[in-house]
């Protein structure tokens, strides 16, 4: 029975070892799987420097945008919703490769430096490079992307 269990262990360790070996990151591979905080966080980002008063709980709400069968609304990205008493704000989809973020229904690529710094950092983990404006707008599809760069000045409170 002992050694069943240990020939058991030792075919187990060699099949993850073997599908552990071989894949180095690349565009097209990704090991790293961005989290629903860490999407969460970066959609309040993008709201707070829109110029929402993320903090203000009770009216702003985050919601996980899918399509009514459960998938992704953009195939590769996180979409979140930020809305202020059910008004959709904004859409921010994240790239769940580069952790770039954009908003296809506006076709905005979010450029802020607050989160320029995380794409950068989320993209060095995965060994993905940042696709260019041009491969963003295709994959989202749109015709060219506004680049949104400077934040607004303060959130504004609601109404």
């Amino acid at each position: 029975m002992r050694s069943y269990l240990l020939i058991l262990a030792l075919v187990a360790a060699s099949e993850i070892l073997v599908l552990c070996q071989g894949h180095s990151p690349n565009r097209g591979d990704s090991r790293m799987v961005m989290s629903t905080s860490e999407a969460v966080d970066l959609a309040r980002k993008v709201g707070r420097d829109q110029g929402i008063d993320v903090n203000d709980r009770k009216h702003v709400t985050l919601d996980l945008l899918t399509t009514k069968d459960g998938k992704p609304m953009l195939p590769g990205y996180i979409t979140l919703g930020i809305y202020r008493d059910l008004e959709l704000l904004s859409e921010v989809s994240i790239n769940e490769k580069t952790g770039q973020l954009v908003d296809s229904e506006n076709c905005v690529v979010y450029e802020y430096p607050d989160i320029l710094y995380l794409q950068r950092e989320y993209s060095k983990s995965t060994g993905v490079k940042p696709l260019t404006i041009a491969e963003l707008s295709s994959q989202i599809g749109c015709e060219s992307l506004k680049e949104l760069k400077v934040p607004a000045a303060a959130p504004t409170k609601r109404k």
